[in-house]
């Protein structure tokens, strides 16, 4: 090398590429070729810029290419030179690999794509983190890298890129350089690196092995939030999982925490149900979370959990001793309301078998009862479950609306026909097929309500359960005029398929007002 350069040779030469001699001994962890590049009689550019963005010691950093980061560092290389930032760009939490070297096999000279990241601005600190280059971490660090890499890479230090990446031994070696542990980022998340590490997908355990070296350190609040919820809420909600979860009850988190949101950590958790989250709920009681801690708008862990709709979870809730009829305060609706809504058959059965009100109605939820709620949301399973509770299959909402018109507003014959059923164990289970609203005129009888919406099966529904087809409708422009019956309507809408399923009933359906006027 000192032969080359002492022959002439330019140590800073460009290749078509963009990458000097430097960045190729550093991507190749040429310890020797670095030094002997950054002595005389060569004399490089140690902050020489591949494609005018990356300094070999980023580059370094990044592959955990140990000898070099050393060389340059001996050689002068500034350990927290920034990655040039794309002007304009839209800020990023984190990046991705920065710059890729790819070897032409067979000695063949390596290529070097341009650092594209918007706005990225890293550190080599920044790069060793996110990669896990530990040894690399700790070599900057002592030739005075800043620990926290003044947040420069968009508002994330480098403890917060090992958090997110699990990358447990890189945090170990910040935290023993001084690293931050409880700042936030300077971004929209505004997180400590705990919380990166709870939010992170599962990742096999990287985010719990993180959690606990955090935690370990002694210099992390394990209720530390983030702008919207504390780790251990980010962790139930399905981040790091039981893992993280049980690092951070281990390391002394408050099991019963709201966030900034007003999400609890048990609500959280109940919402998502399987096997996971029943463990973590699980893990949380044993804790001493409260089974009946009220999250966001006041609703509790067991409307969280009717909404995921695990059984276990509600009964594990229940045995805890969460108030089965808990109503949220803006609306009123019940846990049996929110499993009802959301057709969560398993959940309205555990409800019911520990007693919920059947009939409760949510008054600022339009006075739905849970059976509205059912039949609105077309849970046919759910309603025939509270019908056998004995559910008033007649219980109207404001306005009027009964379950029965709801299930007709969908269109679904099959919720109808089970409103309707006579072959329920209980008595009085059965909706009136003649009972409608005042609240609009084509809603005042069922019948004529399916009529119009063009309903057929649902109209054999009502039929078979007896329902009055002897209806007239006054025509709105003329009321001189004759009264339309059902098959009139059927007719003029050339709704075949209903007017097949009302002539089957004869005269019944075929009236006049002639005819409803004659004496009996």
């Amino acid at each position: 090398m000192s032969l080359l350069c002492g022959a002439g040779a330019d140590p800073d030469a460009r290749s078509s590429l963009g990458g000097a001699p430097l960045h190729a001994a550093a991507a190749a962890d040429r310890g020797a070729a670095v030094a002997a590049l950054l002595a005389d009689p060569c004399g490089a550019d140690v902050e020489a810029r591949l494609n005018g963005d990356t300094t070999a010691l980023y580059l370094a950093a990044a592959d955990g290419r140990d000898a070099a980061v050393a060389a340059l560092l001996a050689g002068g290389a500034d350990a927290d030179a920034e990655v040039a930032g794309a002007a304009g760009a839209p800020p990023r939490a984190a990046s991705g690999a920065a710059v890729v070297a790819v070897d032409g096999g067979g000695g063949g000279a390596a290529a070097f794509l341009p650092n594209v990241e918007a706005a990225n601005r890293a550190r080599p600190l920044h790069a060793a983190a996110e990669n896990g280059r530990a040894a690399a971490a700790r070599l900057l660090l002592a030739a005075g890298a800043d620990p926290d890499g003044a947040f420069a890479m968009e508002g994330v230090s480098p403890l917060h890129l090992a958090a997110q990446y699990g990358r447990a031994d890189v945090a170990a070696v910040l935290l023993e350089g001084g690293a931050s542990c409880d700042a936030p980022s300077r971004n929209a998340d505004a997180a400590p690196a705990l919380y990166f590490a709870a939010a992170a997908a599962a990742d096999g355990g990287g985010g719990a092995r993180v959690a606990r070296a955090l935690l370990a350190s002694g210099r992390c609040d394990p209720d530390a939030a983030a702008a919207r919820a504390t780790p251990l809420v980010a962790a139930c909600a399905g981040g790091g999982g039981a893992g993280v979860v049980a690092a951070l009850l281990d390391g002394g988190a408050d099991p019963s925490a709201a966030g900034p949101d007003g999400a609890t950590p048990l609500a959280a958790a109940a919402a998502r149900g399987g096997d996971a989250a029943a463990g973590v709920v699980a893990a949380l009681l044993a804790a001493g979370a409260a089974a009946d801690a009220r999250g966001g708008g006041g609703a509790t862990a067991l409307a969280a959990a009717a909404r995921g709709g695990d059984p276990r979870i509600v009964a594990a809730l229940l045995a805890a001793g969460a108030a089965v009829d808990a109503a949220a305060p803006a609306t009123g609706a019940t846990p049996l309301h929110v499993a009802a809504a959301n057709g969560r058959a398993a959940a309205v059965a555990a409800l019911l078998a520990a007693g919920a009100a059947v009939d409760a109605i949510a008054a600022g939820a339009g006075g739905a009862t849970p059976l509205y709620a059912a039949a609105a949301a077309g849970a046919r399973a759910c309603a025939v479950a509270l019908l056998e509770a004995g559910a008033d299959p007649d219980a109207a909402a404001d306005g009027g609306a009964t379950p029965l018109l709801a299930a007709l507003d969908r269109g679904d014959a099959r919720l109808a026909r089970a409103l309707l059923s006579t072959e329920s164990a209980r008595p009085n289970s059965r909706a009136d097929p003649d009972r409608g609203s005042d609240a609009a005129p084509l809603r005042r009888a069922p019948i004529l309500f399916a009529v119009v919406r063009g309903r057929a099966d649902a109209v054999a529904a009502l039929l078979d359960a007896g329902a009055n087809c002897a209806v007239l409708v006054a025509a709105r422009r003329d009321p001189t005029a004759r009264p339309d019956n059902l098959l009139d309507i059927a007719r003029a809408r050339r709704d075949y398929d209903t007017l097949q399923v009302l002539a089957r009933r004869g005269p019944d359906c075929d009236v006049t007002a002639d005819d409803l006027d004659a004496p009996a």
